[in-house]
């Protein structure tokens, strides 16, 4: 029983962390809106840090303004999730990253 109060003693400190404020998608106006590629990215890759909300906000922009295709922006994000694991941004980035590099973009 000392092992199971010291284990919780432990973990707790690491649940207190949650203080930490978290980058959140804004919920959709109405149950039809169609949900933003922004949020989209920042949702499903799991972006917390300003830096990774960042490039989600660029290569959501440059989706939109044509700079990036909207296929390969895609193809890539739902490769990343479905590759499974806890943080799927860096695969999504790097893949992107040399998909761009493949094509001659620019990576914003």
């Amino acid at each position: 029983m000392k092992t199971l109060s010291c284990l919780v003693m432990a973990i707790l400190p690491v649940l207190a962390i949650s203080d930490v404020p978290l980058a959140a998608a804004d919920p959709p106006a109405s149950p039809e809106a169609e949900v933003s590629l922004r949020d989209r990215l920042v949702t499903g890759l799991r972006a917390v840090r300003p830096e990774d909300v960042a490039f989600c906000e660029r290569v959501a922009t440059a989706t939109q303004t044509g700079r990036l295709p909207v296929k390969l922006v895609d193809g890539t994000y739902f490769w990343a999730i479905g590759r499974g694991g806890d943080y799927p941004l860096p695969s999504f980035a790097k893949a992107l990253d040399l998909q761009c590099r493949r094509l001659g973009l620019a990576l914003p």
